[in-house]
């Protein structure tokens, strides 16, 4: 029994490469190489899984999903792959914005600097 049944958990998120491939965000995915530690969190968390059938990663022959957002289900997003910008990488462009009346209890800024 948890210790406070009443209380509420505050949303979270969990974002980045995952490096993991699984058709519970990758239709196209035909191994589960990293998978069950993100698909098990994804079920007892009850998280939502923002990607969309878009490429995270590309190259090639290559449609890897594998760069993942994932949140608690009263967080509410506007997600997209922005695939204009060059990077230098293999990875693409995720910009995602938190929409709604969320508040954080404390200021998570950070200053870009490189």
């Amino acid at each position: 029994m948890p210790l406070h049944p009443t209380r509420k958990r505050p949303p979270r998120s969990a974002d980045g490469d995952m490096n993991a491939h699984s058709q519970m965000w990758n239709g196209r995915a035909t191994s589960r190489r990293n998978a069950p530690f993100w698909e098990n969190l994804i079920t007892d968390h009850s998280l939502v899984v923002w990607n969309s059938e878009e490429a995270t990663r590309v190259g090639g022959d290559n449609h890897s999903i594998i760069d993942l957002m994932l949140t608690s289900p009263s967080v509410e997003l506007n997600w997209s792959i922005d695939s204009e910008e060059v990077t230098g990488s293999d990875h693409e462009v995720i910009l995602w914005e938190v929409l709604g009346g969320i508040r954080c209890s404390r200021d998570t800024s950070k200053e870009i600097t490189g």
